[in-house]
């Protein structure tokens, strides 16, 4: 639910964070989906957004607000989250990442920048060279809803397995967890927009708020 409007919204950092911070969740890109440098921003997505969970206890909370980001140097269409939440104890949690969109004929992504692109004690300038990894989600909005896909880790491996698509498959940690990652852009927007997108963005990985 937006704060300043009625109905019901789900604030994507959810899926952000549990793609990023988990290894073989989510769909990584070595490179975005398209050219930060000529992007355009969603101004739909721009507001404070708060989640509407009906299972969430009584004290919890979770806000993310949306514009543009504080970013020297950053290209017009680069946009930026802030997240503020309550954790165990009541203690809080906050944070951001930028991210920009892509459009594939009538289908949105979120390219989500690497929470780790800039080194420590770096200044927070924007610097193309040094991005790396990307986090990319699908989003659809309606009515004051938000859809929102996490990728289907199953349907990826399956689609790079078959040579439909070029990736790479790794194992990462103790538990052996499954790392997939797209290494060619412009080959994975072929799939996308080949009928590949309902393959790996399907109703198993949607969560409609």
């Amino acid at each position: 639910m937006r704060v300043t409007r009625a109905g019901k919204f789900q604030n994507w950092l959810v899926f952000v964070v549990f793609a990023a911070g988990l290894p073989g969740c989510g769909c990584v890109l070595k490179e975005p989906l398209s050219d930060p440098d000529k992007a355009k921003s969603d101004e739909r997505l721009f507001g404070a957004w708060k989640v509407d969970d009906p299972d969430k206890k009584l004290r919890d909370y979770w806000i993310v607000v949306i514009g543009k980001p504080d970013l020297q140097g950053a290209p017009a269409g680069i946009l930026k989250f802030v997240s503020l939440g309550s954790g165990d104890n009541d203690k809080l949690k906050i944070d951001s990442a930028c991210f920009f969109i892509t459009s594939l004929g009538t289908e949105n992504y979120a390219n989500i920048l690497n929470h780790d692109f800039m080194e420590k004690n770096s200044p927070e300038t924007w610097e193309k060279a040094r991005t790396k990894n990307w986090f990319l989600l699908k989003y659809s909005l309606e009515n004051d809803r938000l859809n929102v896909w996490l990728a289907n880790n199953e349907a990826l491996e399956e689609a790079i397995i078959q040579k439909e698509l070029k990736g790479t498959i790794e194992e990462k940690g103790a538990f052996k967890t499954k790392s997939i990652t797209i290494t060619d852009s412009k080959d994975f927007v072929r799939f996308l927009t080949n009928g590949g997108d309902k393959k790996i963005f399907t109703n198993k990985s949607k969560q409609v708020f």
